[in-house]
């Protein structure tokens, strides 16, 4: 079993609300399940802040203002991980990755 934690990039724009949304594949996520991303800097050293998602049976979802994005620098790492309603619950990180700047030439 393949267990490496798939790596994707994640962007953010000036100005701009950061939106993601993850479907399952199949079936839906099960009742008490939750969803943060934890973001530290280009070192992975410093926890900057952590976006904790909206979960439903069909999706997770994330809408963060503008102002809580932009103060993300671009090159930061993050971590998308659940928290699974297992007995203990468990933690398990979906995606890891690096946040990069799309800059809007006006």
């Amino acid at each position: 079993m393949d267990t490496r934690v798939p790596q994707r990039p994640l962007e953010l724009a000036r100005n701009r609300h950061f939106e993601h949304r993850i479907e399952p594949e199949s079936g839906s996520y099960p009742s008490g399940m939750t969803a943060e991303i934890q973001i530290r800097d280009s070192t992975d050293t410093v926890l900057l802040d952590t976006w904790v998602g909206t979960v439903t049976p069909t999706a997770v979802t994330w809408l963060v203002d503008p102002e809580i994005a932009d103060a993300i620098p671009g090159g930061s790492r993050y971590t998308l991980a659940v928290l699974m309603p297992t007995a203990p619950p468990t933690w398990r990180d979906w995606f890891v990755g690096i946040f990069y700047r799309r800059y809007r030439w006006q």
